[in-house]
């Protein structure tokens, strides 16, 4: 079973890399497009164009679509973030199991039902409800079902 924690240890590690990256790139994103979009309905506010004038229901659209998208990149950034913790969470865990303090069933590496985690294992879903849990108790954000997901196809060892 050493054997086995080892590879799924060294999985986990993999996915915390490829999950670390991402959320540094939506970070990145998040705090770009807050900035762009402050300094455009500032820019818009000291002088508006005719086309502005004109025509404010589009110019509503447009704020409202750049909202929209700056809210999905803190959201995604959110998630990102919850899912890093999660992966350290499980790869502890898998690496406690591997020197004998604590345990882990099959069951625990199986892929999770949960969707905003689809193709993670469970032990990861389990770290990432206690997260969202203990984010949601200590009132930092509401954090439920995210639309975001990290996309792509997960492969771990399988148990044998």
């Amino acid at each position: 079973m050493s054997d086995l924690l080892q590879r799924y240890s060294e999985w986990l590690n993999g996915e915390l890399e490829q999950t670390t990256a991402y959320h540094n790139h939506k970070e990145t994103m998040a705090w770009t497009a807050t900035a762009l979009f402050l300094a455009a309905v500032g820019a818009l506010l000291a002088a508006p164009p005719d086309a502005v004038v004109a025509k404010p229901g589009l110019s509503r659209l447009v704020i409202v679509v750049v909202v929209v998208f700056v809210r999905m990149q803190f959201s995604m950034r959110w998630h990102a973030a919850d899912t890093c913790v999660a992966l350290r969470r499980a790869l502890a865990r898998v690496n406690l199991a591997s020197v004998g303090v604590g345990s882990l069933a099959a069951k625990d590496f199986e892929a999770t039902s949960d969707w905003v985690l689809a193709g993670l294992p469970e032990c990861v879903a389990q770290e990432a409800r206690v997260v969202r849990q203990q984010l949601n108790v200590a009132g930092f954000r509401g954090v439920g079902k995210s639309s975001a997901t990290l996309g792509g196809i997960r492969r771990w060892p399988a148990i044998s």
